[in-house]
């Protein structure tokens, strides 16, 4: 009896070391590469099954994580941290995997084959550079009274639920570069690595409208020079060259495509108007003074002191036109120099036009750019609009587009955001047809008295008759 106790205590033992000898998977790792281990501060990058990587990778081996048959620690976490172990004793600093078997009735573990790779060293950010002292509400401020161009603003990544959502300010530092600046949405992994008004990115412009080359920092402060960005109504476009991918960025702020008022954070929106007579009566953009409590007109008689009321007598929304009218009629002008013009004017013809576009930044003179008529039809072939090779900037809308005899023959409504200065005018045409519908009674010019002028001498007369549209 006592021999066959001592055979079932000697099994039982001979069980027990099997089965705690079994409690973790089975590792087999292959190099290709003799190099040295890799540091532990140095990451270990994880690329998924569908994940492209870097084109400059180095395969140094093979790696496979299996199932001794008794494996208990063999979560996938624990086969992960297996893995990338592996990958840094034989020199590597990403993994790629190749294969997952998730557990399933012949196995409770995870059971992976991966690439084990080595990535080119990075370069990081100096320490020196990471912060620009920023925060969200000191950013604004200064937008407030600087203005803010057409992409600068605050951005959010919209996201998987996964990766990163970032909320990054881009703002101009000169005329060739900008600056992302971090102020929130970092993975839990790295989000100690940030800190408000961190350094995300520098932004450049290239030779190709809407394109900018991309300095970016990665999460853990990186950089990586494999991507591009775009730019479009609403929206910021990161376009990765080494991975295929996209990243989309929704611009919450500012929340108007106007400019920001320069001085008085009241004004909610800025454009320019014109006179169409000498009552009172001026055009503007509708998209300028919808939804505006009070619109105030600066500029008449050449005073931009003072800020006089007007209210809006017709709008037409559809092709973007609203009329105003002068509230106190103590203020008349004298008549006006120009005829508006509704003769179709031909592709080549020269323009030219007047407005008061990015004040914050740019001042309340009246800035004068030209160009020509490029096409008699605008955006997607809208034939209520030129397109015309004049720059306009956000103040310019609701501008008058003049030919070369000083006729206005068009509104300025917009530009194409995505192409070099390519803009749109309304057609003079549909603001005749607003005036005839308003049931106003409205003289308008019917004498041409600058067609023998020059240029000089035909701005010098009609920017008396050229305004700033305020609105709060």
């Amino acid at each position: 009896m006592g021999n066959i106790m001592k055979n079932l205590n000697l099994l039982a033992l001979i069980f027990l070391i099997e089965l705690f000898t079994g409690c973790t998977s089975t590792v087999s790792t292959t190099r290709t590469t003799s190099l040295p281990p890799t540091p532990a501060s140095e990451q270990i990058i994880v690329y998924g099954l569908n994940d492209a990587i870097p084109p400059n990778a180095k395969n140094i081996g093979m790696i496979k994580i299996g199932d001794s048959g008794f494996s208990i620690d063999c979560g996938w976490d624990q086969v992960l941290e297996s893995a990338k172990l592996e990958c840094r004793k034989i020199g590597g600093n990403a993994i790629k995997l190749a294969s997952i078997n998730e557990p399933d009735i012949m196995s409770t573990c995870y059971r992976i084959t991966a690439y084990a790779m080595r990535l080119p060293q990075k370069r990081y950010l100096p320490s020196d550079e990471q912060s620009t002292k920023y925060t969200l509400t000191i950013l604004k401020e200064e937008w407030a009274k600087s203005g803010v161009d057409e992409i600068e603003g605050v951005y959010e990544a919209i996201g998987d639920g996964k990766s990163a959502k970032y909320i990054l300010g881009v703002k101009k530092i000169n005329n060739t570069e900008y600056s992302a600046l971090y102020f929130g949405g970092a993975v839990d992994d790295f989000s100690n690595n940030w800190v408000e008004g961190d350094l995300k990115a520098k932004i450049f412009k290239t030779a190709t409208p809407n394109i900018y080359r991309v300095e970016w920092y990665m999460a853990d402060k990186s950089i990586n020079t494999n991507l591009y960005i775009t730019f479009e109504k609403g929206m910021m476009r990161a376009i990765w060259t080494d991975q295929r991918a996209e990243n989309l960025f929704l611009k919450l702020y500012p929340t108007s495509e106007s400019v920001l008022a320069s001085i008085n954070p009241e004004i909610s929106s800025s454009g320019t108007g014109f006179a169409i007579n000498n009552s009172g009566y001026i055009l503007t953009n509708n998209h300028v003074i919808e939804n505006a409590g009070t619109i105030t007109v600066k500029g008449i008689n050449s005073d931009f002191r003072t800020s006089l009321e007007a209210r809006v007598v017709v709008r037409d929304k559809n092709n973007d036109l609203a009329l105003l009218k002068i509230i106190d009629e103590t203020h008349m002008m004298t008549s006006t120099p120009y005829v508006l013009n509704p003769t179709l004017s031909e592709v080549g013809e020269t323009v030219f036009a007047l407005g008061y576009p990015l004040r914050a930044t740019m001042g309340d003179e009246i800035k004068l750019t030209n160009g020509i008529i490029s096409s008699r039809t605008g955006f997607q072939g809208d034939v209520t609009s030129y397109q015309v090779s004049v720059p306009v900037q956000p103040g310019n809308s609701g501008g008058p587009l003049f030919d070369s005899n000083g006729n206005v023959i068009g509104v300025i409504s917009s530009k194409h955001i995505g192409a070099e200065n390519v803009s749109y005018a309304i057609k003079i045409d549909y603001l005749l047809n607003m005036i005839e519908l308003s049931g106003e009674d409205i003289d308008l010019n019917k004498f041409d008295h600058m067609s023998e002028d020059d240029l000089p001498s035909q701005v010098k007369k009609v920017k008396e008759f050229v305004y700033i549209i305020e609105c709060r």
